[in-house]
């Protein structure tokens, strides 16, 4: 499973580092990198229109993912727009904001868009958080779709299930390892 994350820059990078790397232990893989190799102090020297094309080429990033994550701790103008661009395409999005912070950024929103999940964490309970929340958000994502098959692939299908593969895992794999190979 593909995850999108960011932060505020303007936020506690330590935090936001190890949200990065706990994602990557928990098993799925980063659509930018950002967060793994940014520096605030070098982010924080970088010109307008530098930051705007940072900004801009995350985008294309967040369409790769199939959950966006950020950590909203602190309000932030880019981070919204992260949210509501993630929403648009019906990409489901968990929100982070440390224990004992305000949340007023997202107060009520959860209501309005049914793909935001927006949960509390503090430094020692924030992986199950994260595992959590990404697997809730997860089932939101799956969405039953039926084929019509000639009765030869229906007969290879079959054939499949009796080796002790699902038909529908069966047909996701190849899907997947196509859109894999075109990068999607």
């Amino acid at each position: 499973m593909k995850v999108f994350f960011s932060a505020s820059v303007r936020g506690n990078h330590q935090s936001a580092a190890r949200i990065y790397t706990l994602i990557s232990e928990l098993g799925f893989k980063h659509t930018s990198d950002s967060w793994g190799t940014d520096d605030p102090a070098y982010f924080n020297n970088w010109t307008r229109e530098e930051r705007i094309q940072h900004v801009e080429e995350l985008f294309p990033k967040i369409l790769k993912a199939d959950i966006v994550v950020l950590e909203v701790t602190l309000p932030s103008f880019t981070i919204g727009q992260f949210i509501q661009y993630a929403l648009d395409h019906k990409i489901p999005v968990l929100a982070l904001y440390k224990k004992d912070s305000q949340k007023a950024f997202l107060e009520g929103q959860e209501s309005q868009a049914n793909r935001l999940l927006v949960s509390e964490y503090n430094d020692r309970d924030l992986k199950k958080v994260i595992r959590d929340g990404i697997s809730y958000l997860k089932e939101l994502n799956e969405t039953r779709f039926t084929l019509i098959f000639p009765q030869k692939i229906v007969r290879h299908l079959n054939g499949v299930a009796k080796k002790g593969v699902s038909r529908s895992e069966y047909i996701r794999s190849l899907i997947v390892k196509e859109m894999d190979s075109e990068n999607c």
